[in-house]
């Protein structure tokens, strides 16, 4: 599917962490969310969605570009805006809690969030084990926490209306 957006390729995405310095393991993360991004967004488009899938690989790729900076969507965001990539830019701001309400619709940026969430480090795992091992090491911000996790339970479950179970 061509993209329906101007977003950097893979290739210049790549080239950006590298320019940013982003650490080899955040960028594997990132590479993981792209994956894990791309293979929701395809079985989405195959159940007749139109979502954009470079897109969804940009998001993910880009997601975590700047995760050292304090406030890093929105750091992230801001870098690619002034980049010229205005509809990247907003999935990344919006890539740790969808500003806190779900879009109407299945969107890139639920599916980069949902991705997002469904990778630790640079391996899948459910939006439960995810929020688990942050509820394990916050205990004392546990209510926070699973604010988050019901949102991604509630994308997942967006998600698996169109396509059946993600796991």
């Amino acid at each position: 599917m061509a993209s329906l957006s101007m977003v950097p390729d893979r290739g210049a995405c790549l080239a950006l962490l590298q320019e940013q310095h982003t650490p080899a393991h955040i960028q594997r993360h990132c590479i993981a969310v792209a994956e894990e991004g791309l293979r929701l967004g395809r079985r989405l488009n195959d159940a007749g969605q139109a979502l954009d899938l470079a897109l969804i690989e940009a998001g993910g790729l880009l997601h975590d570009i700047l995760r050292l900076e304090p406030d890093h969507a929105a750091a992230g965001a801001a870098l690619l805006l002034r980049l010229g990539y205005p509809r990247l830019a907003e999935v990344v701001a919006v890539h740790m809690d969808l500003h806190g309400v779900l879009p109407p619709a299945v969107d890139e940026a639920l599916i980069v969030f949902l991705a997002d969430k469904q990778v630790r480090e640079d391996y899948r795992v459910t939006v439960e084990q995810r929020y688990g091992v942050a509820i394990e090491r916050f205990p004392d911000h546990r209510a926070e926490i699973e604010v988050g996790m019901n949102r991604a339970i509630a994308a997942r479950r967006m998600v698996e209306a169109i396509i059946g179970p993600v796991d």
